[in-house]
């Protein structure tokens, strides 16, 4: 019996104009003909890391998730989903691609999976 997947419930939603939220910043500079999102979901929140749901951010309108983490483990995610993922059997939400923001934390970018 196939398991339904549950959808995070978000912690808090932002609306309008959202390019002051650094996720949108983020996502923007990134390009990819991406737009800026619907509405910001908050899944996980702190100092370090956070992760966001960008609803009808993507270039089909799809939600995108962005994660924001620590340098260090933001590029071992990186890597991780540049070299070794691709070679694993099975589908996985598709990886968008990084973002470094200054010295300490940097962006990962995922299709919405949930």
């Amino acid at each position: 019996m196939e398991r339904a997947q549950k959808r995070k419930q978000p912690q808090a939603v932002f609306w309008g104009k959202l390019d002051w939220h650094p996720a949108v910043k983020a996502w923007m500079e990134f390009g990819l003909g991406v737009t800026e999102p619907e509405s910001v979901e908050v899944l996980r929140d702190d100092k370090r890391s956070g992760t966001y749901r960008l609803v009808g951010a993507g270039s089909g309108g799809e939600s995108i998730i962005a994660r924001r983490a620590p340098a260090a483990l933001a590029v071992v995610a990186r890597t991780w989903h540049e070299h070794i993922v691709p070679r694993l059997p099975g589908t996985t939400p598709r990886y968008f691609g990084y973002r470094r923001e200054g010295v300490r934390s940097a962006w990962l970018f995922f299709e919405d999976g949930g």
